[in-house]
Order: structure tokens, then C-alpha cells, then sequence
């Protein structure tokens, strides 16, 4: 039987004025902290032996038993990772996890650890302040135009005009959406706290997919109930207004094959 070690995820903070327990997890953020956890144990999705899971007390932690041959060069690799930051070091799938936790750490003010359990505070550690370390070889950054619902809890402000949504698309969570005073100033409706769709240009990166929400800028706001049109009706408006930005070019999957740096 082949060794066997413990890879663990440990989530601490708080969740409505508590600290964090196994229990006040979401179910979603557990099957999201298993996916991405096994993710960076297997990026090519092949293991040859069962991982069990278990979730223990001691703020919220996610164990996962896997064989020793597996998580001892993954130790290692958080351990550099923890140093550098620098995400071309890893696979796609785990780049991928590295952002869910990420994100996390953002909307909810959560810190992580993840490693080898008996060595784990010499893995990675993700926070609010990793935000801005992570680092990738001269990311190629595409505009991009996305229809996002959610709900508008600030707007308008003194000295800078934006827009701060929460939503759950795209995984951006709490996103602030630059606007011009004019484009609020003109806006007849009262907004705030309730469920909005808007229309925004916002920054993809095109070797992951992932967007920046630094960079979301309103377009319009939609109310498309009000404009008396069918749903039908309202998907081919949304098909024609998005081809305007292919017009230009030739061949548009070529084009986003060669921004990816996919070959012929």
C-alpha cells in the first residue's frame, strides 16, 4: 500500500461576527475548496488512488488524504510559490484554484494556508494583501463587454463616480464600476439596493479567461423589462450590439487563437 499524507486547506476568519467553523461554510464553498484543492494535488485530473475527505475543527479545515508521492512535490511547489508569486510556475488548473481562493480572501476578508499538514505554515498563504503579488509572464489583456446582474449597494461618490455591484457572475463578487457623472447625473431611476443588469467593458485576460474588476466601466444600465421586448427579442438586440466589435476583423477565431498564443 502506498504511503499516504494529509494536504490541508485551512480557512480562518470570521462569518457574521463568528469565528469560522466547519459549519458556517457554504456548501458551494466546500465543493468549490475540494475542487480547487484537488486541482493543485492533480492539474492533469489523474490519480491512481482514492482521496478521502474530512473537514475538522480548529477555524475550518479541509483535509484531503492522498499518496505521499503526490503531495511532497506539491509542498514544495507552494513553498516557492509563497516566495514568488509567480503563477507561471503552475499549471492552468491550478492557477485557476490559486484565483477561487483568492477571491474568497477578497469578498469575505479570509486568509488561507495550504500544504502539507504537518508542514503547512511553510506552504501558501493567500490574504487580502496577495491580491496584487501574484505575477505571470506579461499578461495579454483584451476589452471585453459583459452583461452582469447583481444587486447596487453604493453609487455615484465625491471625487470619483463609480458604481459598487454585488454579484455573483464571472466570480468577480464585489465589483466598482467606473461611471461619468454624466452618465449618473442623467439616470432618472433610484438604484441603490436593488437587482440591476448593466452593461460593462471590462479587461479579460486572454490566457486564462479571468477578468480584472478594476477595470469594469459602465456602458449602460439595462432594464430591458421595460423595453416591452420578448426574450427573443432582447437576445438577438444583445447579438447584434456584441457583433459590432467583430466587424473589423476578419477571421475571429483565428484572431482569438493568435491573442492566446494557440499555434495555426
Amino acid at each position: 500500500m502506498a504511503d499516504k499524507l494529509d494536504f490541508e486547506v485551512k480557512i480562518s476568519g470570521t462569518r457574521e461576527g463568528k469565528p469560522l467553523t466547519p459549519a458556517a461554510l457554504d456548501v458551494d464553498e466546500w465543493i468549490g475548496a475540494m475542487q480547487s484543492a484537488r486541482d493543485i494535488l492533480y492539474p492533469e485530473g489523474k490519480h491512481t488512488a482514492r482521496i478521502s475527505v474530512r473537514m475538522e475543527e480548529g477555524s475550518a479545515r479541509l483535509i484531503l488524504t492522498a499518496e505521499a508521492k503526490d503531495i511532497i512535490p506539491t509542498q514544495a511547489l507552494l513553498a516557492e510559490l509563497d516566495k514568488s508569486h509567480k503563477l507561471n510556475l503552475l499549471q492552468q488548473k491550478q492557477i485557476d484554484a490559486i484565483h477561487f481562493f483568492q477571491q474568497l480572501a477578497n469578498n469575505y476578508q479570509w486568509s488561507f494556508l495550504l500544504g502539507a499538514k504537518k508542514q503547512i505554515e511553510k506552504g501558501l498563504h493567500i490574504d487580502r494583501s496577495t491580491e496584487g503579488q501574484w505575477q505571470t509572464d506579461d499578461p495579454v489583456w483584451v476589452d471585453a463587454e459583459l452583461y452582469l446582474t447583481g444587486r447596487i449597494t453604493n453609487i455615484g461618490g465625491k471625487t470619483t463616480s463609480n458604481i459598487h455591484l454585488d454579484t455573483d457572475e464571472f466570480n468577480l463578487g464585489s465589483v466598482i464600476i467606473n461611471a461619468s457623472r454624466k452618465q449618473l447625473a442623467e439616470d432618472e431611476k433610484n438604484r441603490l439596493y436593488k437587482k440591476q443588469q448593466v452593461y460593462v467593458r471590462i479587461k479579460q485576460n486572454a490566457e486564462t479567461g479571468a477578468y480584472d474588476p478594476k477595470s469594469a466601466e459602465l456602458i449602460e444600465f439595462i432594464d430591458f423589462e421595460e423595453t416591452g421586448e420578448s426574450p427573443d427579442e432582447y437576445l438577438d438586440r444583445l447579438i447584434r450590439e456584441g457583433s459590432k466589435n467583430w466587424e473589423d476583423v476578419e477571421d475571429p477565431e483565428a484572431w482569438l487563437r493568435e491573442i492566446r498564443g494557440y499555434e495555426g
